[in-house]
């Protein structure tokens, strides 16, 4: 059976965008930081080693071929603690803020008969349930059998996507 999309798992989406925005946040810190003392033309090497990066591109500004990374950091007056730092808190964030990277894929699928039949079934209660909200809080509470398979949004009832997609047998 060929995959269907049946939702979007808006939490993990949501925390990956919001590990992304982190992790832009961290490179624009350091851009900025080393922008100072070098242009950066190579985006992809220096979000590999912000330090490293810097320090290789100012000796061949300067023409310093020989000069090691302590003397260069008392030479041009860098600190390197506060980049090690940034480049600590940026490798941290898995989520990838290359511009041409395609972002996760955060649906919800489903690929077996069973899980069909379970979703198609869900959906048909939620369709019955939604033609009378009024009661549906009432009946919430006087029965909690669809607990896992539906939730209110917004008073109105929605299937589990997640719950549906783990039902594989």
């Amino acid at each position: 059976m060929k995959p269907i999309k049946i939702g979007v798992n808006e939490s993990v989406k949501s925390g990956y965008e919001l590990h992304k925005r982190k992790k832009l946040q961290h490179y624009e810190r350091a851009y900025n930081l080393c922008s100072k003392y070098v242009i950066i033309t190579d985006e992809d090497l220096f979000r590999q080693n912000f330090l490293n990066y810097t320090f290789k591109a100012s000796k061949e500004k300067l023409n310093l071929p020989y000069i090691e990374l302590n003397d260069w950091l008392k030479f041009v007056g860098f600190n390197a603690i506060e980049l090690q730092q940034i480049q600590k808190s940026f490798d941290s964030f898995s989520a990838n803020i290359d511009p041409s990277a395609s972002d996760p894929d955060f649906n919800i699928y489903i690929s077996t008969p069973k899980q069909k039949k379970l979703f198609d079934q869900v959906t048909a209660i939620c369709d019955i349930l939604n033609r009378d909200p009024e009661y549906i809080k009432s009946y919430f509470n006087a029965t909690n059998q669809f607990s896992n398979c539906i939730t209110i949004v917004n008073d109105k009832v929605e299937l589990n996507a997640l719950w549906i997609a783990q039902q594989l047998n």
